[in-house]
């Protein structure tokens, strides 16, 4: 029923504001694959099994080439397998992020997942932390670093 009501108050707003029902259909796919702004600052992915996942991170991978100004948590809760596709997506993502300044953070990755980033070698080439609220408050500190070290520059 909440999904509806978002769906219904997407449409609206992308018809009046945008004028274009492609808008309403990229708004109603990012809904449903879970992308969100959880702040100005930070977009945050539930993602999900493949093959899903793999056009979850394209989408995203697309938002932050357009924004340029973000940060991405990727929640890993939804995810028992990673293919060597959505694998490549996730070293794209973190180049792109990388040469914004900006940053990757994963969570709440399961046992089984974890081990394919082991395995692969690239256990300790992405930033992993816990769960949601350590990811937020991982980069909630960064972002009040810099402005501290800003108001002093």
């Amino acid at each position: 029923m909440v999904l509806r009501f978002l769906l219904d108050y997407a449409q609206i707003y992308a018809d009046t504001t945008f004028g274009t029902r492609t808008n309403f259909v990229e708004l109603k796919k990012e809904i449903k694959m879970g992308i969100q702004n959880w702040s100005e600052d930070i977009i945050l992915v539930d993602l999900h099994r493949e093959p899903q996942m793999g056009d979850e991170l394209k989408t995203t991978i697309d938002i932050v080439h357009d924004r340029g100004d973000c940060d991405v948590i990727l929640d890993f809760s939804n995810v028992d397998i990673i293919t060597s596709p959505s694998l490549s997506k996730l070293l794209k993502l973190r180049k792109l992020l990388d040469d914004c300044g900006h940053r990757l953070v994963f969570c709440s990755i399961p046992a089984f997942t974890r081990n394919a980033f082991k395995v692969t070698g690239l256990d300790g080439f992405f930033e992993v932390v816990d769960d949601r609220s350590a990811a937020s408050a991982t980069l909630q500190c960064q972002l009040a670093d810099e402005a501290d070290f800003s108001e002093y520059s």
